[in-house]
């Protein structure tokens, strides 16, 4: 799950429009995609239980904070593909971001559910203005608090965290600040330009470049002389500083809090010019990708957006050249009507001053004509050009939809799940004969003799952090490795990461503190305790759907529905189910116990389905190959009959009974 405050991008309209278009917006009110919220609802102290009772009296509150320019809020929540939230969930998720950003219950907020793109996703229109003493809430620190909701919400509700979560929950349930190896990152808008081009931000390339500089810098000289190399320069204004990457203007303090001009002049001394006459290199012009490898495509896509970029610039030159030629005949010929009718008439008393007035106003109705027509020509060729395209877009166009989820999910590099332990032990030898240990900076990264080029996992010395989550060996190395150093482990991670060290745990006697892992059988959602049985023939769907859903209940706990039923779709996809059939085995058996969720259980189905054969089910998938035979037995199925069978008398589709819908195998 992620969070984002969505900025204001009209600073100069009323609070009345702003909140009227963002109600309109989440609501879906007056647009053709109508059906695009799923669930709308509202939390705090209203008065009206209607749309429109609602959106009045969040449009009064906020003017009766007189001093405050804007004081609503627009929050995005958007949870992973496959993740379906409730409208319970959605209420609860609220209700924690308020109060996280340390407001109460009674402050208004209206939230709506939209479930139009791949992810769920929640907007949250909050005011801060509180309804009963008129208070106006601050926003200090309120990106750091809503990551610590978003910790919260993914704790309470039972949802998989992000890889690289600002904040996560301990064993105990307490957020506490995840440790993290990034470095520094540009600002959120500017990493929106980088993802949505591939093109380096003057941002990231001054972190790159002039950061090392200025941190290791002994004098001023040195800094303007190194920084003069690259093409940059560090220079005083006002009472701060800033820093030219080539010709684009920065503020030194973004690229780092040490890089301010106070924090500076207190390691270097007081501020000192670069020498007159100093010369500076020029700094090449061209953009630079955010990876030195970037997917194909893209230099088509540069040239395309340049040619793009090229046309619109130069009708917007003409356009602007005509407008104002045109107004500048308009004034030329108010000016000559206005010379002819008062140098041409015999005027008194009080006929010239009705003669200018109707003249005037004539005057302006013919401004008023050219102004709107040529606001239509504006919009016209907004309309003609459209927004600028993403290379996300582009290669969706042409068709490369496994290139466009290769850059999508380019940066989910990062590990999933981690051992941790009680202390930063020193490391100790011991017997993983399959993996093989090497140092790089400060840490072990383990190899596997099977797969040399790709390491396993890694031992950072506080935690180890697992890479190939569902390859038994590796996580049986890891366990042991934490065994050897720690004693007692804390597994952190998917729910199937934390299933297979629970498997692990049992056969090897490693002790798991984790107390979700500690029940032998766990009963869940509505359920009575399962009773796996492994049936001796090919079961139905249905029955491999429940046989799943017990085996994962036997073994950890799950307090959410829809995750267990993503876990269930992953392996039902793994041991070869087609994507109709998973569909069909959700719609049929996801709603037991669940009735009172109200969900259209069909399109939950289909949902999660099409997620499952997605870009996050294909990387959980290819993670989780090495188990399909474990899971297929699992199901009642014998993989090793099953290839012994010739390959003409398996189907090629799911083959669904008439009756039942269930899906035979043989």
């Amino acid at each position: 799950m992620i969070v984002k405050l969505i900025s204001n991008p009209r600073q100069e309209s009323s609070k009345a429009a702003r909140i009227g278009g963002l109600l309109n917006y989440i609501l879906a009110d007056g647009h053709e995609e109508a059906h695009k919220a799923e669930h709308i609802g509202a939390s705090g102290n209203f008065y009206s239980n209607s749309q429109q009772g609602e959106r009045a009296e969040m449009i009064a509150l906020a003017l009766e904070a007189h001093r405050s320019k804007d004081p609503v809020d627009h929050w995005l929540l958007s949870w992973k593909e496959g993740e379906q939230p409730t409208q319970v969930q959605c209420l609860e998720s609220v209700e924690i971001l308020k109060k996280n950003l340390g407001m109460s219950r009674e402050h208004l907020a209206v939230y709506a559910l939209h479930r139009n793109s791949a992810n769920y996703h929640l907007h949250i229109v909050l005011n801060r203005v509180h309804p009963t003493t008129m208070r106006v809430k601050d926003r200090c620190w309120h990106i750091d608090k809503a990551h610590q909701a978003v910790a919260q919400i993914v704790e309470v509700q039972g949802w998989e965290a992000e890889g690289r979560a600002r904040y996560v929950a301990n064993e105990k349930g307490e957020v506490i600040r995840a440790e993290s190896s990034r470095g520094a990152q540009p600002s959120a808008r500017v990493r929106d330009h980088e993802n949505s081009t591939g093109v380096k931000s003057c941002e990231r390339i001054a972190m790159e470049e002039a950061a090392p500089i200025l941190a290791n810098a002994k004098t001023w000289d040195q800094v303007h002389d190194e920084l003069a190399h690259i093409g940059m320069r560090y220079e005083r204004k006002g009472s701060g500083a800033v820093l030219w990457v080539g010709n684009q203007l920065l503020k030194a303090s973004s690229i780092g809090r040490d890089f301010s001009r106070n924090r500076m002049e207190e390691r270097l001394g007081g501020f000192q010019d670069a020498k007159t006459g100093a010369g500076i290199l020029q700094r090449r012009t061209e953009v630079e990708p955010l990876r030195s490898e970037m997917p194909r495509g893209w230099a088509e896509y540069r040239a395309v957006l340049t040619a793009n970029g090229k046309h619109k610039d130069a009708a917007l030159t003409e356009q602007r050249m005509e407008h104002r030629a045109a107004r500048d005949a308009q004034t030329t010929e108010f000016r000559t009507e206005r010379s002819a009718q008062y140098h041409g008439g015999n005027w008194s008393g009080n006929a010239l001053n009705v003669a200018r007035s109707l003249l005037a106003a004539d005057h302006a109705r013919r401004k008023a004509s050219m102004m709107e027509r040529h606001r239509r020509d504006r919009e016209h060729l907004r309309s003609t050009f459209g927004k600028r395209m993403t290379f996300e877009q582009f290669l969706k166009d042409r068709g490369e939809l496994g290139l466009a989820a290769e850059w999508r999910y380019r940066d989910t590099t990062s590990p999933v799940a981690s051992i941790h332990g009680e202390r930063d032990g020193a490391w100790k030898k011991h017997d993983i004969r399959d993996f093989t240990a090497r140092m790089v900076a400060n840490e072990i990264q383990y190899f596997s003799r099977f797969d040399p080029d790709h390491f396993s996992f890694t031992d950072r010395g506080h935690r180890i952090d697992v890479w190939k989550t569902q390859d038994e060996a590796a996580v049986l190395a890891a366990l042991q490795l934490g065994q050897q150093k720690w004693g007692t482990l804390t597994i952190t991670g998917p729910a199937e990461f934390k299933h297979l060290c629970a498997q692990l745990a049992a056969q090897h006697g490693f002790k798991i503190r984790n107390p979700e892992l500690g029940q032998p059988i766990v009963s869940g959602l509505g359920d009575q305790k399962p009773t796996p049985a492994i049936p001796t023939t090919g079961p139905s769907l249905n029955t491999a759907y429940r046989m799943h859903k017990a085996d994962i209940l036997n073994r950890i706990e799950v307090r959410n529905g829809s995750q267990l039923d993503w876990m269930i779709a992953v392996r039902m996809r793994v041991t070869g189910h087609y994507q109709q059939a998973i569909a069909q085995a959700l719609k049929e058996n996801a709603s037991q116990g669940r009735e009172s969720e109200n969900r259209n259980w069909t399109n939950y189905g289909e949902r999660t389905a099409e997620a499952v054969f997605g870009p996050r089910g294909d990387r959980e998938s290819a993670r989780s190959e090495q188990r399909a035979e474990a899971w297929a037995r699992v199901e009642g199925r014998d993989p090793e009959r099953e290839r012994q069978k010739d390959p003409v008398e398996r189907p090629s589709k799911p083959q669904i009974e008439r009756e039942s819908g269930d899906c035979e195998y043989e």
